[in-house]
């Protein structure tokens, strides 16, 4: 669900009908009331769209869970090592989790059940194939903007997983 609500100046699009932060990485997403009525219909428009277009993907992937082969195995890892304040730039992210990464679970836990992810954590999202062919993955971040890209930073790389493959996927967290 989403949550609009607006200030004099600013319509967020929260998560939750309660009180929000309104500055800093704990604000939800959020545009600008300008005077410009139409620019700002505009964009309003294509933040409703994309957050419609992100929830259809989601609702046709989890349709498909169950489709999904039962050979495929994934885990997901994160290294909250690299953390710095918001304004310094986040360090190269290694191919695969550095020693002292904590599981999904593990970092949800310590968190209430929700993974809190800040800026330079690094999730890591291993896949397995333990079956006998080949299988073609396309792995999608959903970002907090309800935008969609390609995991690997637009990599081409990590498509197709052989049978007894496995491959890492990576997603830096800015």
């Amino acid at each position: 669900d989403l949550y609009l609500r607006a200030s004099a100046d600013t319509l967020w699009f929260a998560e939750t009908s309660g009180a929000i932060e309104r500055s800093g990485r704990a604000q939800p997403p959020s545009l600008a009331i300008g005077a410009d009525g139409d620019a700002f219909a505009r964009a309003l428009a294509a933040r409703l769209s994309a957050f419609a277009r992100s929830h259809r993907l989601l609702a046709l992937m989890r349709a498909l869970e169950t489709a999904a082969p039962a050979s495929l195995q994934a885990s997901v890892a994160i290294d909250q090592h690299g953390r710095r304040p918001e304004a310094q730039p986040c360090g190269p992210a290694s191919r695969q989790p550095p020693a002292g990464s904590k599981p999904l679970a593990q970092v949800a836990a310590e968190n209430g059940g929700v993974a809190k992810l800040r800026h330079c954590d690094v999730v890591y999202v291993t896949v397995r194939n333990e079956g006998n062919s080949a299988v073609d993955m396309t792995p999608l971040y959903f970002d907090r903007d309800f935008g969609i890209s390609y995991l690997e930073s637009g990599e081409l790389e990590g498509i197709r997983i052989p049978a007894g493959g496995e491959h890492t996927y990576i997603a830096p967290i800015s």
